[in-house]
């Protein structure tokens, strides 16, 4: 692939969705574009403003805590996989709203406590607390948020 087609590839792909230079380079590797044609092109995008590392840090962490229920936890290690600056990951989970966060949290957790069995109540409060903390929730807001609940 030669660097002008890469670069209309890549241009198209940012145009339909938020992506981070991690995202465009693993692609372009992909579609066996040369190392150096693959720079070019992350330099030339974020220079046109195609990709910001700081819009899609905040657009990633609104959309897996609204859409895909993540907690703060496992989005911020979802970016370090994608080696964002950790600066953006604090400032995109700083735009967190708490009230949204901890009704999404309400939701995860009474949905699991539907479905959960165990040998006790307590049993079934430190699984739906598991589940909660694999979700990437905070475990001390998940044991507040419970209390609240079972009231």
């Amino acid at each position: 692939m030669t660097l002008s087609e890469a670069y209309s590839w890549a241009a198209h792909r940012c145009a339909l969705r938020e992506l981070c230079p991690f995202d465009i380079e693993q692609k372009l590797r992909q579609r066996d574009t040369a190392e150096a044609d693959i720079l070019a092109v992350i330099d030339r995008l974020i220079e046109e403003k195609y990709v910001d590392t700081q819009r899609y840090a905040s657009a990633f962490v609104r959309d897996k805590i609204r859409f895909d229920h993540w907690g703060r936890h496992k989005v911020a290690y979802a970016l370090r996989m994608k080696d964002i600056p950790e600066r953006y990951i604090r400032e995109a989970l700083q735009e967190i709203d708490a009230e949204e966060y901890r009704s999404i949290l309400c939701q995860v957790l009474a949905g699991k406590q539907r479905t959960v069995r165990g040998k006790s109540e307590w049993d079934c409060r430190q699984k739906v607390a598991a589940f909660a903390q694999r979700r990437g929730f905070e475990l001390d807001l998940v044991f507040e948020l419970l209390e609240n609940l079972n009231d």
